[in-house]
């Protein structure tokens, strides 16, 4: 008889354990249903939910055997960590982010943002396929850095009043200064050391006159090259001045120097140191 109540017993407990298995599961003090989208609805308005924690070491080893929706908290990071089957994701920003109102955010302007990249050299890091663009700021000023594949990168940068266009050689772990623009002068940084356009491609217009300045500040001297006119566009020697009716030329040549004086009335007359 004992048996037979036992073995009862056991069967009703084993088909209640398995229709709870199958059905839907509710935790909550006031016995509402599970919600129908819910296989487990945990409802309690002074208690929450305590999923597992480990530390970091822990979570990575266990992540070699993880299923995609696997949670933990990592003890070491104070950190919730979701696996979605290949590797872990951080599952919550902290509190990083802030917001208020229309704003949104970095909390400690000590974290870096990347953005095509999960290491962040500056305080934002924008990352392509060749090219990176990093914006950083210190205590001297705000530096933008354009990061290419060639071995020369390039950067803006101010501070101190001043606007700077500087390079680098090597990530920009050392910069130099290459031209400084302020409010009233615009300049290289090193004297002597940049060309004013080329002969074939050169700048017009300087001081509201078309010349070809190819040369470079030496000194107290600028060297011109090609020919300089004024009052003409089309200078026939090195120097011509030109008037309504007179023009008045220098030209150099193997021989020495000519001062030519041309007019309308011939005959035209020089000076010249010849040698010959």
């Amino acid at each position: 008889m004992k048996t037979t109540t036992l073995s009862i017993l056991l069967t009703v407990t084993f088909c209640f354990t398995i229709s709870i298995l199958q059905a839907q599961v509710a935790i909550n003090t006031d016995g509402s249903a599970a919600h129908p989208s819910a296989m487990l609805d945990v409802k309690s308005t002074a208690k929450g939910l305590l999923i597992p924690r480990m530390t970091t070491s822990q979570r990575i080893t266990l992540g070699t055997t993880a299923s995609a929706g696997l949670l933990v908290f990592d003890t070491d990071l104070g950190k919730v960590f979701y696996h979605n089957g290949s590797a872990w994701q951080q599952g919550d920003a902290g509190s990083l982010w802030q917001s208020s109102g229309f704003y949104v955010y970095l909390n400690d302007p000590g974290n870096y943002v990347g953005i095509g990249t999960n290491t962040p050299e500056r305080n934002l890091h924008v990352h392509g396929e060749w090219e990176t663009m990093r914006l950083s700021t210190t205590a001297s000023g705000p530096t933008l850095e354009f990061v290419g594949s060639a071995t020369t990168d390039w950067g803006l940068s101010a501070w101190d009043g001043g606007f700077y266009i500087i390079s680098s050689n090597n990530d920009f772990e050392g910069r130099t200064n290459q031209y400084y623009m302020s409010t009233t002068t615009f300049m290289p940084w090193v004297n002597n050391s940049k060309t004013l356009g080329f002969s074939t491609v050169r700048w017009s217009n300087v001081y509201s006159v078309d010349a070809n300045l190819t040369g470079l500040l030496n000194g107290n001297n600028t060297i011109l090259q090609g020919y300089l006119g004024v009052g003409t566009p089309v200078p026939a020697r090195k120097f011509e001045v030109y008037g309504p009716f007179r023009s008045a030329r220098i030209s150099s040549m193997d021989q020495g120097y000519s001062l030519e004086f041309v007019s309308a009335v011939n005959p035209d007359w020089n000076i010249a140191n010849l040698d010959w």
